[in-house]
């Protein structure tokens, strides 16, 4: 009897699981937001069919870690629609990766998810391991408030939360750059700086942020072994990247170059991180490396 009661249970919960997982359970139902009705029955995505979804993304969402997306759209009696986009990550990291690629340095920040951006007639949001967009047809007086309430509605339904990375909040609060990236791979490190050939590969995870005209990169190995042998390979790489980048030098601890528009940009190694900064001239550039190294050690 015992054992049955504890399969019972076991079953409860597996269920339970399983029903807060289901993407259906994060949007709202036909009869859930009073005078809005759905549009279009909600159509889901795995990722064998992330490309007729978003065919423009598909690689950028792959490379963080995809699960499964959701989308449905919401009509009211004016006509207006709402459109819901929901996004299962495999980590909250990969999660806030593809919410910091997608929110816009001239946002304003609420109080919904972990992190959000609000536009004029859209609302991207970050929580535990969900990206979300919700989107109106029009910025017309009454549909903000409308935004928020489908966008609240979602918010509450995922009951996970997320940190930001480690890396992000080093130079969000300490180094105090703007308008962060956080990349896991070549395809969103392209996004922002094509560096070129391959030349920074084989790392896990990085940050870049801006200040003013400069760039910061922080760029994070597996290890010091790992790095040491990637960054060298770069390093090589660089010196010879005469179609792409000229002045190659080296300095003390690191390297620099110029690429192809005349913009300086500075290398330093340390420990498994390739310190990188585009826009200014070593000189000014080691400054950066040193706020940034001293950090790193504590």
């Amino acid at each position: 009897m015992k054992k049955i009661t504890f399969i019972i249970i076991i079953a409860f919960f597996s269920t339970t699981l399983n029903a807060q997982d289901s993407l259906n359970d994060l949007i709202p139902d036909k009869d859930e937001i009073w005078n809005w009705t759905i549009k279009k029955p909600a159509e889901t995505f795995s990722s064998g069919k992330l490309y007729s979804f978003i065919p423009e993304d598909t690689d950028l969402f792959t490379e963080y870690g995809f699960e499964e997306a959701i989308t449905c759209a919401y009509r009211n009696s004016m006509a207006n629609t709402i459109r819901i986009d929901i996004f299962k990550m495999t980590s909250e990291k990969a999660a806030f990766g593809i919410y910091s690629f997608k929110a816009l340095k001239k946002k304003k920040v609420t109080a919904i998810g972990d992190e959000s951006a609000l536009y004029d007639y859209y609302i991207d949001i970050w929580k535990g391991n969900y990206y979300f967009r919700v989107t109106a047809n029009n910025k017309h007086f009454g549909m903000i408030d409308t935004l928020l309430l489908f966008a609240g509605f979602v918010d509450n339904k995922i009951l996970t939360t997320g940190k930001r990375p480690a890396l992000v909040s080093l130079m969000k609060d300490s180094l105090k750059y703007n308008n962060i990236k956080y990349f896991k791979g070549i395809v969103a490190l392209d996004q922002i700086y094509q560096f070129g050939h391959g030349s920074i590969v084989g790392f896990s995870e990085g940050v870049a942020g801006k200040k003013d005209r400069a760039t910061l990169f922080i760029i994070g190995y597996k290890d010091f072994r790992t790095a040491r042998e990637w960054i060298a390979a770069a390093k090589g790489k660089f010196k010879h990247y005469d179609d792409l980048y000229s002045n190659f030098e080296l300095q003390e601890k690191g390297w620099s170059i110029s690429d192809k528009t005349g913009t300086p940009v500075s290398f330093m190694p340390y420990d498994r991180f390739l310190l990188i900064v585009k826009g200014k001239e070593w000189e000014k550039a080691v400054k950066d490396f040193e706020k940034t190294r001293n950090i790193l050690e504590n």
